[in-house]
């Protein structure tokens, strides 16, 4: 029979088994840590985004809620709602039947947050207005798994979670805030000595906590008795071994890629506003042009008007004058021609009646020559002050187009300085644009970079783990074996026993007894 290996009896074999066990626990854990890191909800797309101080913590609130499997959780501060409606989407995903609520400072919540609550998580999730003091009072005692503060933290807040919050949270509860780097004054804080001090630094001293520098800070306290074990080995790990740190730059990548996203979706929403406004510009100055066009071509068409007038009046002075110059010369003709048969009807005598008649008929066309003129020159007169008053009318007018040209020409100008000033912006926001681009496109191969080598060392980790599965597998078979020869030997020192035990108990040894004695005997006597 092969001898027992002393390994088996005096427990070193045990204590090898368990440190075997305990490693292939540790390699497990880290293996489920990639696994998380590399499969799970972190590479949500959030339905969800605004400016928030949690924004680019986004992904770890959805691995949050993966991991402490939460079925209420509280937001305070409410804002944008960005955290909250982020632990909505978990839970509804993760937890359907869990609650969340969201209480919202002031008078009354925003009517988007209202109509997006209502629209989209309306079986899970419900938002009123509470401060942060008033709003614990809403919540059970113990029943809090997951406490959210979505706005800055400012010493009011931190002491109600610390006096009125603490107490409505799970075994498991955790509370997440904004900020809180190590190093950083929070709002509101009073120096040592002063009334209550920190309430973040008297939370912190008092309760295990995971702090993020990314995105602003955040501190993760874990304020329940009973942390979920991924979540506290990430508080107990304070010296950043390569899987917490691994942990902390994925949550940081991906978080800082959620905040360039929504930074560049918010400069190209601006560009394309911009680009809108340069095109009603552009369409406005166009039609300013084409206004300045029409203005132009009215100006010169008044202009020449104007000429025309002035021309006209010009050729009616002369007429006038010639007209003068006529009726003088006629009126002149007249009276040569009267002193002539004066003349004649002195000298004559006998033909006075017919140069008295020639005098009456010259007198009388004379009239007739001066009614016809003065009749003309009325008409004359009359229109030329008609053509006056138009030309006057029209410089009127055009000044008025002038001083109307004058006002589109600085129209213009304005419009081709405000142009000019959005192109400026236009291109500002396409090279800021880029330059997100480029950041993304460099952080996506580094990101790529640092999956690859996740999975290459989750590959390696799964290949440790099968071969110490294989080993432990070995190992049990050994055991197996072990035990089952322990049992034969066992077996056979019974057998032997009761063999023993029958010979004593036997009549035939009894009997020989003394002869066994006086054997002994004899047997002393013979040695030397």
């Amino acid at each position: 029979m092969t001898p027992i290996p002393p390994t088996a009896l005096d427990g070193t074999h045990m204590t090898a088994k368990t440190t075997t066990h305990r490693a292939a626990a540790d390699s497990a854990d880290t293996t489920d840590t990639a696994i998380a890191l590399a499969e799970r909800e972190l590479f949500w797309k959030p339905r969800h985004v605004r400016p928030c101080p949690l924004l680019e913590h986004v992904p770890f609130v959805f691995w949050l809620v993966a991991t402490v499997r939460p079925h209420l959780t509280a937001t305070v501060n409410l804002t944008t709602g960005v955290a909250h409606f982020a632990a909505c989407q978990a839970t509804e995903r993760l937890i359907p039947e869990a609650r969340c609520l969201g209480f919202h400072a002031g008078d009354a919540v925003p009517g988007d947050l209202l109509a997006y609550n209502a629209g989209t998580y309306a079986d899970l999730s419900q938002l009123a207005c509470a401060g942060p003091g008033q709003a614990a009072q809403q919540a059970g005692a113990g029943q809090v798994d997951l406490l959210l503060v979505e706005g800055t933290p400012t010493r009011d807040t931190l002491m109600a979670i610390r006096d009125h919050w603490l107490d409505r949270m799970s075994p498991a509860g955790v509370i997440v805030l904004p900020g809180g780097q190590p190093g950083d004054a929070m709002p509101g804080a009073r120096p040592d000595g002063d009334g209550d001090g920190d309430p973040l630094a008297d939370l912190r001293g008092t309760y295990p906590h995971v702090t993020f520098d990314h995105g602003g800070g955040c501190t993760v306290l874990l304020v329940g008795s009973q942390p979920a074990p991924a979540l506290a080995r990430l508080a107990d790990d304070t010296g950043h071994t390569p899987g917490v740190a691994s942990m902390h730059r994925m949550f940081a990548r991906l978080g800082c890629d959620l905040g360039r996203s929504l930074r560049l979706d918010t400069a190209e929403a601006r560009a394309e506003t911009l680009q809108a406004e340069v095109a009603t510009l552009s369409e406005t100055v166009a039609r300013l042009r084409r206004a300045q066009d029409d203005a132009l071509a009215l100006t010169a068409r008044l202009q020449a008007e104007a000429r025309d007038h002035a021309a006209s009046e010009d050729r009616l002075k002369e007429a006038h004058e010639a007209h003068l110059e006529d009726l003088h010369a006629e009126v002149a003709f007249g009276h040569e021609r009267i002193a002539e048969l004066r003349r004649e009807l002195e000298a004559g005598g006998g033909a006075g009646g017919d140069a008295e008649a020639e005098i009456v008929a010259l007198r009388r066309q004379m009239a007739e020559g001066f009614a016809l003129r003065e009749a003309r020159l009325a008409e004359m007169a009359e229109q030329a002050d008609a053509d006056r008053q138009a030309a006057l009318d029209s410089r009127a007018d055009l000044a008025g187009r002038f001083r109307e040209l004058e006002h589109l020409t600085r129209l213009l100008e304005e419009r081709d300085a405000t142009i000019a000033d959005l192109t400026g912006q236009l291109h500002s926001k396409d090279r800021a644009i880029d330059d997100i681009r480029a950041g993304m496109d460099r952080d996506d191969g580094q990101t790529a970079e640092h999956l690859v080598t996740l999975r290459m060392d989750l590959d390696a980790r799964t290949q440790q783990l099968s071969q110490m599965m294989q080993e432990r597998i070995a190992q049990t078979r050994r055991m197996a074996t072990l035990e089952a020869r322990i049992v034969d030997i066992r077996h056979t020192r019974d057998s032997h026993a009761h063999r023993i035990r029958q010979l004593l108990d036997s009549s035939s040894w009894k009997l020989s007894a003394p002869v066994r004695g006086i054997g002994r005997i004899v047997g002393k006597g013979r040695r030397p």
